[in-house]
């Protein structure tokens, strides 16, 4: 992951690569990522990468794909 500041972050996966049976279960690291760096701009007192409108955006595009390929989440699964 390449920041606008130029710092640089390997994300690595896990292992699980939601191909299989269960398309929720894959890596999130790159979640970690972004929610590390939230935590450091509230600690530095600057803007995080990832701005909550981004994040809405791409959470509303994944629940399109998921509603399209007739996914239904299971509330407390």
């Amino acid at each position: 992951m390449a920041f606008l500041d130029g710092r640089e972050e390997i994300v690595e996966a896990e292992g699980a690569t939601g191909s299989g049976a269960n398309i929720m279960d894959f890596p999130h690291d790159a979640h970690r990522a972004v929610i590390a760096d939230f935590v450091d701009a509230i600690e530095q007192g600057r803007d995080p990468v990832v701005t909550g409108e981004e994040a809405l955006a791409s959470q509303r595009l994944v629940d399109t794909i998921l509603s399209a390929a007739g996914w239904e989440p299971r509330v407390g699964a």
